[in-house]
């Protein structure tokens, strides 16, 4: 792959899988199946996929600490790895924040899911200077997302929402640029602006994933959990 860093958030506070009695001990990352955290099978899929660096950024001291001690049994198998404190103004500005760490382009991932290594490959193959990719997931209409739909053959952003049926919910990975951190500060670090900025020109290309979207609340981890173990499973 020509794409070799990977920017991972690691902070999600999980409230609302909390609420519903989920229990983790730091942030979404240190969710568990088959004995480990989620982020250890992130990492696993991304040094795959020949990542060879990777920034983890939270704003959570505790949470960072935790990631730490999970990378110290795969520190080796990457280049570097590298720990950031962000100041915590919320997902969306991450990239810009940690703009002179990341290599470009750059996988943005959420430290509490993770793809397929053809998945990466395939967001590696389609990317191209200037454009971004995103992951798409069918409609489930269990949380808040960024929502798009397809018209006509054309691709229009509806909003951030609960999806609908035939709707398309957009989540990580990521795949952008240098321009992507330009285009950030315009848009006030809201994907809602930014997504309709990338559809105007043309450039946005969504790669449809059958694995599971990053859990936000209890029903999506229920459904994700024998997915994942299943996944894991099969390889073996």
């Amino acid at each position: 792959m020509k794409t070799k860093c990977c920017l991972i958030a690691v902070g999600g506070s999980g409230y609302r899988l909390k609420k519903d009695g989920i229990e983790f001990p730091y942030s979404k990352s240190s969710l568990q199946f088959l004995g480990k955290p989620m982020i250890h099978w992130l990492l696993e899929m991304l040094e795959e996929v020949g990542i060879r660096k990777i920034v983890m950024t939270s704003e959570r001291k505790d949470s960072l600490e935790f990631v730490r001690r999970v990378s110290n049994d795969i520190i080796n198998n990457f280049d570097e790895i590298i720990f950031h404190q962000d100041p915590g103004f919320g997902s969306s500005g991450l990239p810009f924040q940690c703009k002179d760490l990341i290599d470009f382009p750059c996988f943005f991932e959420a430290g509490h899911s993770f793809q397929t290594p053809e998945h990466y490959e395939k967001m590696d193959r389609e990317y191209e200077k200037g454009h971004l990719i995103a992951s798409g997931f069918p409609s489930k209409g269990y949380a808040c997302r960024y929502v798009i739909k397809i018209e006509n053959k054309k691709m229009k952003y509806v909003g951030k929402k609960i999806s609908t049926s035939g709707e398309i919910e957009v989540g990580s990975p990521k795949l952008f640029g240098e321009d992507f951190i330009d285009i950030l500060p315009r848009s006030g670090y809201e994907f809602g602006n930014i997504f309709p900025h990338y559809i105007g020109n043309n450039k946005l290309k969504i790669i449809s994933s059958n694995m599971p979207l990053e859990a936000d609340v209890k029903k999506e981890w229920n459904e994700a959990i024998p997915v994942y173990e299943e996944f894991i499973r099969k390889r073996r």
